[in-house]
């Protein structure tokens, strides 16, 4: 675990280069290596697991407890959408969509030039 932060740090610094190369996925690898599929990882401190059903559904868990949303693909990008736990309207613009890498079970996320990194684990956990 000691080796977890450096590593990540190893990856993200490689991640642009490897992105804009042929190792970005297309649409169809994303569904292939992510879709049916466990990721997990940290966003903004917050440790975060999420399921990837193949019926378009995210089953998700943080440090706050559980929660839902959607995916699709869009071209070579993995669209999100989760639900809005203050009961706002979610609508067709909060939609996130990302450019994805996997390495070895690493999930390079890639949202504009913000990059982030999870950890990829077969089937859902």
């Amino acid at each position: 675990m000691k080796y977890f932060l450096p590593l990540s740090i190893l990856m993200l610094s490689v991640a642009g280069p490897v992105l804009a190369s042929d190792l970005q996925l297309t649409g169809a690898e994303i569904k292939a290596r992510i879709i049916g599929n466990t990721v997990t990882g940290v966003d903004d401190g917050d440790t975060y697991q999420e399921y990837y059903n193949p019926n378009g559904s995210i089953a998700g868990t943080d440090n706050t407890g559980k929660y839902t949303g959607n995916w699709r693909i869009d071209g070579d990008q993995l669209c999100t959408i989760f639900q809005d736990t203050d009961n706002d309207v979610v609508t067709a613009k909060d939609w996130n969509c990302s450019n994805i890498g996997v390495i070895g079970d690493h999930v390079i996320w890639n949202d504009d030039g913000d990059l982030s990194d999870a950890k990829l684990i077969p089937g859902r956990r």
